[in-house]
């Protein structure tokens, strides 16, 4: 018969974890944390009170505006379109006013659709301002004039 007792170191090899339980690693940090619900108002049945919320921090947004009919304006229009935002600055960030990779297709159809200029996803994401977008856009244009469509 052979010899089972490099059956048995194997098994115990086996069963033997390389790492230690997660829980241990984590158990130190569960009560260094907060209790997220201490830290939100509650009204009388438990339940978080809206009312006492603290108000959200707003974005440091841009005031300056496209003027009349030229890009600025045009991709002003269709980033607010977009983004479900008014008053957007020609300095506002996409992504800091919501904008993700879905809406960012969405803007460059747009663009391809209204304005008939062309700028690939990547480009836009490059160019996350509207001035920046503006700049790109009339650099590619070939001979600096692009026509935009009035609306």
């Amino acid at each position: 018969m052979a010899d089972m007792g490099f059956v048995e170191e194997r098994e115990t090899e086996m069963n033997t974890p390389k790492h230690p339980p997660v829980s241990n690693s984590f158990s130190g940090l569960a009560q260094s944390l907060p209790d997220r619900t201490a830290v939100m108002d509650q009204d009388d049945n438990g339940k978080i009170d809206y009312q006492r919320l603290p108000v959200p921090e707003t974005i440091a947004r841009s005031n300056e505006r496209g003027s009349g009919d030229d890009l600025l304006s045009a991709l002003t229009n269709l980033w607010e379109e977009v983004l479900h935002v008014s008053n957007i600055g020609i300095d506002d960030d996409f992504f800091e006013l919501g904008g993700h990779s879905l809406p960012a297709i969405v803007l460059v159809s747009l663009i391809e659709q209204e304005l008939k200029m062309e700028i690939s996803i990547t480009d836009a994401v490059k160019n996350p301002t509207i001035r920046q977008m503006a700049a790109f856009l009339e650099s590619t244009s070939g001979n600096g004039t692009k026509t935009v469509a009035s609306s």
